[in-house]
């Protein structure tokens, strides 16, 4: 996921404590059904912490899903992550290798690609 969510924080006026705003809501989130929950609004005292959205803007060559040919040991693996800012590619297997010995990329996040040669 590119993107997060951070909720704002209120002061509850009833215990004095701090929660998201998702806790002191309306509870109604489809216009289109009357839903009838009971509006905790009303107990939001003071905003303590603006929401936010975090959009991550970098990522690494090999992503979780995708499907390599791992030249070490001449199988095509699957990897679910990466680490080391990059340089070491973890697979399903549970093993890890360095990403200068993987040769071509076969799938593309799970969906069928070209074969790309050197990566």
């Amino acid at each position: 996921m590119l993107q997060k969510f951070y909720d704002a924080k209120y002061i509850d006026s009833r215990d004095g404590k701090q929660k998201p705003g998702k806790e002191l809501s309306s509870g109604r989130t489809k216009r289109s059904r009357e839903l009838n929950y009971t509006n905790l609004r009303q107990f939001r005292k003071t905003k303590v912490k603006k929401g936010r959205v975090s959009i991550r803007r970098n990522h690494y060559q090999l992503r979780p899903h995708d499907v390599v040919l791992n030249t070490k040991t001449n199988k095509i693996e699957t990897v679910t992550g990466v680490q080391n800012s990059g340089t070491v590619i973890k697979f399903q297997t549970g093993k890890t290798c360095s990403i200068k010995t993987v040769v071509s990329l076969y799938h593309v996040n799970g969906m069928l690609e070209k074969k790309i040669e050197a990566i």
